[in-house]
């Protein structure tokens, strides 16, 4: 007995003076944004000055599958509504968080949305742009062809007409019925390129121009 409790005295000994090399503590040093980018970043926000912050939490609610999501829009009811591409498709995403392929496009892509008074969506697309007037159904039909490249954005006007800004010749038009004339519904032609984004503002849409 003697001998045995010397012999595991002995190896608890040797396994004590053993060089512990794991477990060191290592430190890192960076040196801003750049290098933190570098990293994976995981429940965290890494601002402009390279300063660590807790990130909101992130729940997927739904995937659409597609390369891009180029617009959105919302209803009165809560649906969200996302034009994709390359395949010109429009998803809509229930308040629930369910979502369903609304409409697909020939276009490639859906580069603009925006929403009526009565839900009816419309998506414009690029290239070739097109104006489309989607039904809840899913049903669609070509409301406006200005024959414009691309269908940048889109704002209902408090008249229930609809602004239409394109590229890449920079028209803004408003359209106030299906199958509209362009150059009778032309309203401005800019200096520039695209019209990129369009905002109503109240009591003014109504103006003669």
């Amino acid at each position: 007995m003697i001998i045995k409790r010397l012999t595991t005295l002995a190896i608890l000994f040797t396994f004590l003076f053993i060089p512990a090399h794991a477990g060191q503590p290592v430190v890192w040093e960076t040196a801003g944004r750049t290098e933190l980018l570098k990293g994976d970043s995981r429940g965290v926000s890494i601002t402009d000055t390279g300063v660590l912050m807790l990130a909101p939490k992130l729940t997927e609610v739904f995937n659409t599958q597609q390369t891009y999501v180029w617009s959105t829009a919302i209803d009165n009811q809560g649906n969200v509504f996302l034009g994709t591409g390359h395949d010109g498709k429009t998803f809509k995403i229930t308040a629930a968080g369910a979502g369903s392929l609304l409409y697909d496009a020939a276009e490639l892509d859906v580069t603009a949305l925006a929403i009526a008074r009565d839900g009816v969506v419309f998506a414009g697309t690029s290239p070739d742009g097109k104006v489309y007037r989607i039904a809840a159904d899913g049903k669609a039909e070509v409301y406006f062809d200005p024959g414009d490249k691309y269908i940048w954005s889109l704002a209902v006007m408090t008249d229930g007409s609809l602004a239409v800004g394109t590229g890449d010749n920079g028209r803004l038009y408003r359209v106030r019925a299906a199958g509209a004339n362009p150059e009778s519904s032309l309203l401005v032609s800019t200096n520039q390129t695209h019209v990129i984004s369009l905002a109503v503002t109240p009591g003014r849409s109504n103006r003669r121009h």
